[in-house]
């Protein structure tokens, strides 16, 4: 079965606007000295824009959330910015190749519906700068496909939990933010790094030039390369990894050549970005920006599907501003896409366009904040040029294209001293499902003193509506006289997640505090594409195999806490930041036979072979670990050296395969590569500055060489030994 999972970077509105969070001087450090200089306090006052469209400090924001610095992504050591989220708490990072990734937060709905596991976490709402990046083909993110690179991060910010009442369609589980640098100081200022090693090579760097205190611009380029650990591939039919031409798989066995041009090669990436920046005033600020990206990176289409060599070209513009109260955004992305090589009958074009406006006003000697705002997003694919034009049958076989329209209302108040109450709602109308939808979020704060912070939050959003679901219409010849048809629909309901959380922020002593979030959340309305009964036409001689999108009757439970603190020890001569989450899923209305109609919705339909006689039951959910987290420990033992170690782990789960799953007699047959064993994953960055804002570095990725999968059929990546130099001026 053809599923598709897509990748492209969907330029999509945010409710707020960079312009607006960056206005201020955000950048917490320079240098070393800096760094190693600030106390607990001043960490705590690190600013962050994402959790509620107004810049505070991380310690006083009203929800669950966190801030990875950019010195301690460099001093982390993380070559990218999937692997320097392995610093947050809550973040379930798995390694697919040396360099792409799969990315949820709090587990997500990762391994659901049963046998149809996407690599790419469709319920987070990705941003950059407060703009939405992410694949409006079937929603959650390609890494690899972002404009930005290392050295253009400032920082990044993670919201956990329903947020579309602030951020639009997609933020269900939560939030990440990559928050970039713009220029602060007159004249020229730039970042680089250079890095090569075991597998990999990379080069990055951003130059900024402000030309006087009105204008300024910035330009940031990155270039890497890295090969995979072996040449071999995960084959479900033997459940071992072999050679290419080895392979019985039928999905890898149609066209090998052009799946995997380059078997070795697991990521080549060139990507910019330019920044124009105008600021007449405090209340009158205008920005350009532009972007581009070009990559081939092994990638799997889906868990039951095999790995291809994904391309992605694109190129994006947006025009951003500030006048007065008002803010707006409008913004253009186009690019093509290939999901399987050079087989070119698998590509598309597409294209998102972006408009939107808000309103910002205080009232009540700022007692009270109100931000309404209204925003218009549009989702365009067409593949014709590789199917219809050159009598060839694709995914789309044409051009679609899903419209949104909403408005939303924000209101922070603060009625008397230490509370605080956030309602906000949003109402999105989409041409596809042809119905409104209404997201909402309530947040109430209460603050001890200055020291501790309690906080109680429920929230409902909804994902976005996609065009793979909606609209695929795909027919395809799969052998003499048989024939696969897979068909979207048009009036799906989307997937939400309602959530309540209770979180307590304190600071315990003046060099040591922790954050407890405790939540609970329910997601429902999955979709997938199920089989209906075969058709024999007798006139040709045809048997068809029709797949239709559908809803289902699950329901995810989660329940979970999650625990991180930050300690400042010796002067600040040492920075700890550990952090674990613990979590269980239940599922109820189950059933390991979703992609075969009759076989779940008809308890007469004898397709239980796992001995349970309802159509659907309750299981416990294992597709998500129980327990995960790591720990950053940075150490500035002498002057000049500074040491960074950190750790990343996650207990045993069980990712299932569309493999593992007869489309025809509905038989279950486990897999060796579905049981994904726990992991340790520990690495140490060792840095001296050789003279003034340049430092030379050791870099040791997975120091302990634990190579096992990380996913389902995904590369075994092992210990890297990497060096290199940085520069700060």
């Amino acid at each position: 079965m053809n599923k598709i999972y897509s990748s492209c970077l969907a330029l999509l509105l945010s409710s707020n606007l960079s312009l607006m969070a960056q206005n201020t001087d955000t950048t917490l450090f320079q240098d070393d000295s800096d760094f190693f200089e600030l106390s607990l306090e001043e960490l705590m006052n690190v600013k962050i824009v994402s959790a509620s469209r107004e810049e505070e400090s991380s310690f006083d924001v009203p929800v669950s959330s966190f801030v990875i610095s950019k010195a301690e992504i460099q001093y982390s050591g993380a070559t990218n910015i999937p692997e320097a989220l392995r610093l947050c708490p809550g973040a379930i990072v798995r390694e697919v190749s040396n360099g792409t990734y799969d990315v949820s937060l709090r587990g997500g709905v990762d391994g659901y519906p049963a046998y149809n596991y996407s690599y790419i976490n469709t319920t987070i709402l990705v941003m950059i700068d407060n703009r939405p990046v992410f694949s409006s083909l079937q929603g959650g993110t390609y890494w690899q496909n972002l404009p930005v690179n290392i050295t253009d991060v400032e920082r990044i910010e993670i919201v956990h939990g329903p947020s579309s009442p602030l951020y639009g369609p997609n933020a269900v589980s939560g939030v990440i933010n990559i928050i970039t640098s713009r220029p602060d100081k007159e004249g020229v200022s730039a970042s680089a790094m250079a890095l090569g090693g075991t597998k990999t090579n990379i080069l990055s760097a951003n130059v900024s030039k402000s030309f006087n205190d009105k204008f300024s611009a910035q330009i940031g380029l990155g270039y890497e390369y890295r090969n995979r650990y072996n040449e071999e591939f995960y084959d479900p039919i033997r459940e071992e990894y072999v050679e290419l031409d080895s392979i019985k798989s039928t999905s890898i066995q149609a066209n090998p050549g052009e799946r995997f041009p380059n078997v070795g090669l697991s990521l080549t990436r060139f990507a910019g970005t330019t920044n124009l920046y105008y600021d007449h005033s405090e209340d009158v600020q205008f920005k350009i920006g532009s972007g581009f990206n070009h990559n081939t990176g092994i990638y799997p289409l889906s868990s039951g599907i095999a790995v291809a060599n994904f391309t992605n070209i694109s190129q994006n513009v947006d025009v951003s501003g500030k006048v007065k109260n008002f803010s707006f955004l409008a913004a253009y992305l186009s690019g093509k896409q290939g999901l399987s090589g050079n087989y070119n009958v698998n590509d598309y074009n597409y294209s998102n366009t972006d408009i939107y406006v808000d309103y910002n006003q205080s009232l009540w000697d700022g007692k009270i904040n109100i931000r309404p705002a209204v925003s218009y997003q549009s989702a365009y694919v067409n593949d014709k040029e590789f199917t219809v034009d050159v009598n060839k049958s694709g995914n789309f076989n044409g051009e679609g294209r899903i419209n949104n329209v909403s408005g939303s209302l924000k209101i922070d108040a603060r009625p008397v001293k230490n509370l605080r109450v956030i309602l906000a709602g949003r109402y999105d109308k989409f041409n596809y499902p042809d119905k409104g939808l209404f997201s909402y979020q309530g947040v109430l704060n209460y603050k001890i003193g200055e020291d501790h912070l309690v906080r109680l939050l429920t929230g409902k959003s909804y994902n976005g509506s996609f065009l793979v679901p909606t609209l695929i219409n795909t027919n395809n010849v799969i052998g003499p006289g048989m024939e696969l048809n897979l068909a979207g629909n048009n009036n799906l309901n989307l997937l939400s997640n309602t959530m309540y959380e209770f979180g307590f922020r304190t600071k315990v002593v003046k060099n040591l505090n922790f954050d407890i979030a405790v939540f609970t959340q329910k997601f429902t309305d999955f979709n997938t594409l199920v089989l209906y009964t075969p058709e024999f036409d007798f006139i040709s001689k045809t048997l068809s195999f029709n797949f239709y999108t559908e809803n289902l009757p699950l329901e995810i439970n989660q329940q979970g806490v999650t625990v991180s603190a930050q300690a400042n020890m010796l002067n600040s001569k040492i920075q700890f930041r550990p952090q674990f989450t613990f979590q269980s899923t239940s599922v109820e209305n189950y059933s390991p036979y979703y992609n075969v109609k009759g076989a779940w919705d008809n308890p007469q339909f004898n397709y239980s072979l796992d001995g349970h006689k309802d159509s659907t039951y309750s299981v416990e959910g294992k597709a998500t670990p129980s327990v995960w987290g790591g720990f950053n420990l940075i150490i500035n033992p002498v002057k000049k050296l500074n040491i960074g170690i950190s750790s990343y782990f996650f207990g045993d789960h069980i990712i299932h395969s569309g493999n593992e799953s007869s489309t025809q007699s509905g038989a279950i047959k486990d897999q060796t590569g579905s049981s994904i064993a726990s992991k340790f994953i520990l690495n140490a960055n060792v840095n001296y500055l050789l003279a003034p804002g340049l430092k030379g570095f050791i870099n040791v990725r997975n120091l302990t060489d634990q190579a096992s999968a990380e996913g389902f059929g995904s590369d075994k990546v092992g210990v890297q030994l990497m060096a290199g130099i940085s520069l700060s001026y």
